[in-house]
C-alpha cells in the first residue's frame, strides 16, 4: 500500500508542471499528427536553454523528490529524475528512469474528458507490469558527508534515440565543484560521460591565453543539442570570481564525446533545438 501511494503520488508530480505565462507552446504533436484534448497542451522542455534545474526545496524533510517526466518527441518514451536525501550524513544522490509508453497511434482514441494527471498516466505511471529502467545514477553507491550529486535532463535528441543530462556535483557549504554531461543512448543502450569537452576548454585557454583554468572556479552549462548539426551537443563555459562570471565561450561536442570544437568567444545564445515535450493544464 506504502509503494502503491508513493507511485501514485510520484507520477501525479510529473504529470503537471507549472510554468511561466511567456512559456512558448508547441503547435502540434510532432510527426504523426496533433493531439486535441480539452484540459492539457504539450509543452516544449528546452525553452530556456541552460535553465533547467531541479526544484529540491525542503528536501531535507521529504527524503525524496521527482523532477518532471520528459517525453521523447515521437512520443514512445519518458525520462525523469528522482533525487534522494540521506540525513545521516546529508548527503545527496540522483537517479533516471525512462519509461515505455508509445506508440503515439494508441493515444488517438482517447476520450475527450481525460483529466491531467489520467492522460499522463499514459506516458508515466509506474504499473507492476511497467516499472521505470533506470538508466543513469550518481552518488547512490558512494557515502560522501555534505556531498550532492544530482541528474538534470537537458532535452532529447530529435530522434529520440539520445537524452542528455547534465550531473551536478559539489558540497552543501562549498557550492558546485563541476557539471559534467552525459549521453544516454538508446541505440547501443548505454550511458557516456562526455569529459572531453572539459578537457577541450582547458587546453585551448592554456595554449592560447596562457590561463590555467583549473587554478580558478569555473564551469559548463549545456543548452541542448544543436539546430543545424543533429549530433552536436552545445554549451556555454563560464568563469567565476565572486559574483562575477567571465565567459570562456560557446563550444559543441559531438554525442559519442570524440570531437570538440570551439563555436563562438562572444555568442553566448547559440541556437539549440526543442525536442523534448511536458504535458500541463491548459
Amino acid at each position: 500500500m506504502k509503494n502503491s501511494l508513493k507511485y501514485l503520488f510520484m507520477f501525479f508530480l510529473l504529470s503537471i508542471l507549472i510554468v511561466d505565462s511567456n512559456i512558448v507552446f508547441a503547435q502540434k504533436a510532432p510527426n504523426k499528427g496533433q493531439i486535441t484534448q480539452p484540459s492539457l497542451k504539450f509543452e516544449y522542455y528546452n525553452i530556456f536553454p541552460g535553465g533547467q534545474e531541479l526544484n529540491l526545496f525542503g528536501i531535507e524533510k521529504k527524503r525524496e523528490t521527482i523532477g518532471p517526466g520528459i517525453i521523447s518527441p515521437d512520443m514512445e518514451k519518458v525520462a525523469y529524475s528522482e533525487v534522494y536525501f540521506f540525513p545521516q550524513n546529508k548527503q545527496i544522490s540522483s537517479k533516471v528512469f525512462y519509461i515505455n509508453a508509445g506508440p503515439l497511434e494508441k493515444l488517438d482514441d482517447l476520450s475527450t474528458t481525460l483529466s491531467p494527471s489520467e492522460l499522463a498516466n499514459i506516458f508515466a505511471i509506474k504499473k507492476v507490469d511497467n516499472p521505470g529502467n533506470q538508466i543513469l545514477q550518481s552518488g547512490n553507491d558512494t557515502f560522501d558527508s555534505q556531498i550532492f550529486r544530482t541528474l538534470t535532463i537537458i532535452d532529447w535528441s530529435n530522434d529520440s534515440q539520445k537524452l542528455l543530462i547534465k550531473e551536478t556535483v559539489g558540497e552543501h557549504l562549498r557550492g558546485i565543484w563541476a557539471t559534467n554531461l552525459w549521453i544516454c543512448d538508446f541505440d547501443v543502450k548505454k550511458a557516456r560521460k562526455l569529459d572531453d569537452i572539459r578537457k577541450a576548454i582547458t587546453y585551448y585557454w592554456k595554449n592560447k591565453y596562457h590561463l590555467y583554468l583549473n587554478d580558478y572556479r569555473w564551469d559548463i552549462i549545456p543548452l541542448g543539442w544543436d539546430t543545424t548539426n543533429p549530433d552536436m551537443i552545445v554549451i556555454n563555459a563560464y568563469g567565476y570570481n565572486n559574483n562575477n562570471k567571465e565567459f570562456l565561450g560557446c563550444w559543441g561536442i559531438d554525442f559519442r564525446g570524440k570531437r570538440s570544437q570551439l563555436l563562438s568567444l562572444d555568442n553566448e545564445n547559440w541556437p539549440v533545438e526543442k525536442n523534448g515535450f511536458v504535458i500541463a493544464d491548459k
